[in-house]
């Protein structure tokens, strides 16, 4: 962890206060587009339905608790990152619009938007990481390094297939590439568990170091 002073301390707290409000508002308004009628709960009990619910739901629920790390042990509040996480928090909005936008309208402009939404949630995450990677070595702190260098890699990663996705749906027509989409996001996953055991056994070595 990076040692704040006090007033940094205080301003950190504050600010990850405002953002878990306006990622709260941003499931509320998740849940308040849901419809209540007879048809609207025909649409929901479908797997398309309860997939473009639940995945919104995660993929912010997700950015929260990278977010919250990231606030509990490596920001630091200088003027880029405090900058930055109030573009995320938009971003974080304009995601849960875009799910909204993508699920009434299913618009070709309405799926790039869509996963160009998702794409800016996770790199701008990537970003604050590597911010606080820059911090966390100019105040020579190790482990605070490594869990900097941690969390831009597994944001790296996941950014890569919602851009992937939304270049394949900017030059392709989707329907027939669908499966390389799907594919981007399969082949993320064994990625993220190498990865996840390989900063486990960094961490531990630098812990009994």
């Amino acid at each position: 962890m990076i040692e704040r002073n006090e007033s940094e301390q205080h301003f950190t707290r504050r600010l990850e206060a405002f953002s878990d409000v306006v990622i709260g508002f941003s499931l509320a308004q998740l849940g308040a587009a849901l419809v209540v009628s007879q048809q609207g709960l025909h649409d929901f009990l479908t797997p398309l339905g309860l997939l473009n619910f639940l995945f919104p739901f995660a993929i912010v629920c997700s950015a929260w608790f990278f977010h919250h790390r990231l606030f509990s042990q490596l920001f630091i509040p200088k003027t880029w990152p405090v900058v930055l996480n109030f573009v995320w928090l938009a971003s974080v909005v304009m995601v849960v619009f875009a799910a909204e936008t993508y699920t009434k309208l299913g618009t070709l402009t309405a799926m790039r938007f869509y996963f160009a939404c998702y794409a800016m949630v996770y790199a701008l995450l990537t970003v604050q990481y590597l911010i606080a990677l820059k911090y966390a070595s100019a105040r020579q702190v190790p482990a605070a390094r490594l869990r900097a260098v941690r969390g831009a890699a597994f944001m790296g990663l996941w950014t890569t297939p919602f851009v992937f996705a939304l270049v394949i749906i900017l030059v392709f027509e989707p329907g027939p590439f669908y499966f390389l989409i799907t594919a981007g996001f399969i082949a993320a996953a064994p990625v993220s568990s190498i990865l996840r055991k390989r900063f486990d056994a960094a961490e531990a070595s630098l812990r009994t170091a």
